[in-house]
């Protein structure tokens, strides 16, 4: 059996089993790079916040870097990564 994709590219089975699994194992890198990202964006405005007097925001944006630092964390247990830092 064979694959074609939608721009006319062909492939075996495990050719294409292959081509999935790489394509979800980027995905799920890019993921966890975007949650990283977002969560130091939100301690820095958590920072920012404080520092300006604005302590509800304060709280408001740690909690959001919270939430996306476990997030992050569960996948990096998925793709087995110690810390990745």
């Amino acid at each position: 059996m064979r694959f074609r994709c939608h721009v006319g590219h062909q492939f075996s089975e495990l050719g294409f089993a292959h081509a999935k699994d790489e394509e979800i194992e980027l995905a799920l890198w890019t993921a966890l790079r975007t949650l990283k990202e977002s969560a130091a964006l939100h301690g820095s405005m958590a920072e920012r916040a404080t520092a300006s007097g604005r302590a509800l925001a304060a709280v408001q944006f740690e909690q959001v870097r919270a939430e996306l630092h476990a997030k992050a964390e569960l996948l990096r247990r998925v793709l087995g990564v110690e810390n990745d830092a």
